[in-house]
């Protein structure tokens, strides 16, 4: 690992993601660093899983990252939305975020297309993601399956509380032998036109 970097002047700090790169990754990744002269604060690398990613992400959410270089996108999770979502987070948080190997999001701050790019992105997920629930809806009820939040009561127990009401129940009475609150009984009565 690479020594003898400075911390910077600002509050905020200069951090480089290797993740799990190989050695021809950290190497390119390294002579970008010196070429750029950035002065590194912090050399992240993933020993398992995404753990120091999450913990680089929530430093960027917070505020306290000022420039994020990773030798490749290949080196952040494999999910797309993931990624999208960690990219759009860096340019809302002002965070300059550079990849060695992908030219085309160095200085995406500043790199007006690939900010287009990953804004039409993520509005194309947000499309798929409602298109998909549609769909969803759409076969449960073809299936019969009831949507939305579930009754409070079956439909022999508002016949239960109807009956009750009748013959001259209390509404709390009512409410107490069904197992439900007071209101639920009115919203039914009401419903059934039992009550104004």
């Amino acid at each position: 690992m690479p020594t003898g970097f400075s911390v910077g002047a600002s509050s905020k700090k200069v951090v480089v993601y290797l993740g799990s790169a190989g050695d021809e990754l950290r190497r390119a990744t390294v002579d970008y660093v010196l070429r750029s002269g950035l002065s590194v604060d912090e050399w992240l690398v993933e020993t398992g899983g995404y753990r120091v990613f999450r913990g680089l992400w929530s430093g960027v959410r917070r505020g306290g990252i000022a420039v994020v270089v990773v030798p490749s996108i290949s080196v952040l999770p494999a999910s797309a939305r993931l990624v999208l979502h960690f990219i759009h987070d860096c340019i809302v948080h002002s965070v300059d975020l550079s990849s060695v190997s992908e030219p085309w999001l160095r200085n995406a701050l500043l790199n007006e297309d690939a900010r287009r790019l990953i804004e039409a992105l993520r509005g194309l997920e947000r499309r798929v993601i409602s298109e998909k629930t549609r769909e969803g809806i759409a076969r449960a009820k073809a299936t019969g399956a009831r949507i939305g939040r579930p009754l409070k009561l079956k439909p022999e127990q508002v016949l239960e509380a109807i009956r009750l009401y009748r013959e001259g129940a209390s509404i709390p009475s009512i409410a107490r032998q069904l197992g439900v609150h007071k209101s639920t009984i009115y919203r039914y009565l009401k419903k059934y036109g039992f009550r104004r």
